[in-house]
């Protein structure tokens, strides 16, 4: 059987390791050139490309895969509705791996959008640390006094640091390193930063969420966490495991 995983979440480098562990002849296509580094399986085929949902019905067609993971990050929306539409055109069945999302705190903001996070901040002059990564960036821009107040962490790519400098945020206020991270890095990149607020994502824990909040509020830092854009359907990594037996 062959299974294409998209997708270079750590859930996603699980489920791929314990299928091409089973005997699944399992590819998995990520966005970039750092993807390449998610495995050290050399039984997993990496394809690092970014692709449009053209070049995604194309790598169905010619693939003959009998089953499609959706294992791209919970934020990544229009990512997952092309790949949903090219297994449909390329009649591939699609089977979304879902990451749970995070119990809600006590003394934690929820918002809806970036947008709202950026119309709190501007109730403040406080400084504040981003973990939004780097697509997110552009909203924040409206932030009063962004470049003095602002410090973000985001993947060490090059593409991802190229914007941010584009977009005006000074260079010793980015940190580009690779999540996740323990509750010690988190309070140690907040300490340095002096943030009053820490802006993040519904990464739930897998994504380091837990740890990120713990240490902000040991801080005495306000959390803003910016809520998935959809509900989903799918697995969780436990039910995909026990779906292909392994």
């Amino acid at each position: 059987m062959k299974i294409l995983v998209f997708g270079g979440t750590t859930e996603g480098r699980i489920l791929s390791s314990a299928l091409s562990g089973a005997g699944f002849d399992v590819v998995m296509s990520v966005a970039t050139e750092h993807g390449k580094n998610i495995t050290d399986n050399d039984a997993i085929e990496i394809l690092a490309e970014r692709l449009s949902e053209a070049h995604m019905i194309d790598l169905l067609k010619q693939g003959s895969y009998d089953y499609v993971v959706d294992a791209t990050h919970p934020y990544a929306v229009t990512v997952t509705q092309n790949i949903q539409s090219a297994c449909k055109i390329a009649d591939v069945r699609y089977m979304r791996l879902k990451r749970p999302e995070s119990e809600t705190s006590s003394g934690v903001i929820y918002v809806s959008d970036m947008t709202s996070a950026v119309n709190l901040l501007n109730e403040s002059d406080e400084k504040a640390f981003l973990t939004i990564g780097s697509k997110g960036l552009d909203a924040f821009t409206c932030v009063k006094n962004f470049a003095d107040r602002l410090f973000i962490r985001i993947l060490p790519m090059r593409d991802s640091l190229d914007k941010a400098l584009t977009l005006g945020f000074r260079s010793s206020n980015i940190i580009c390193m690779q999540g996740p991270f323990s509750e010690e890095m988190n309070l140690a990149t907040l300490k340095m930063s002096n943030a009053k607020y820490l802006v993040t994502k519904d990464s739930g824990n897998v994504g380091g969420l837990e740890e990120k909040v713990s240490a902000a509020l040991e801080l005495g830092c306000e959390v803003i966490i910016v809520m998935r854009p959809t509900e989903e359907d799918g697995y969780t990594l436990k039910e995909m495991l026990r779906f292909f037996t392994v």
